[in-house]
């Protein structure tokens, strides 16, 4: 499965985007990060911008 993580600003916080197509395993993952929300407009997962984070996603 392909995905995509790029560094963003949300509310002039650090997150990080996560992009990848519509798979259920990859939701259920990325629901047990900590504060991960989905941006329906968008269409991506965003999370804080942690070295806990940046460590899950490498």
């Amino acid at each position: 499965m392909r995905w995509k993580a790029t560094l963003i600003k949300h509310h002039h916080t650090d997150r990080i985007a996560v992009e990848f197509e519509r798979d259920a395993e990859l939701i259920r993952r990325i629901k047990l990060l900590d504060d991960a929300r989905w941006n329906p407009q968008k269409k991506h997962w965003h999370l804080p911008d942690t070295p806990e984070n940046r460590e899950d996603l490498s």
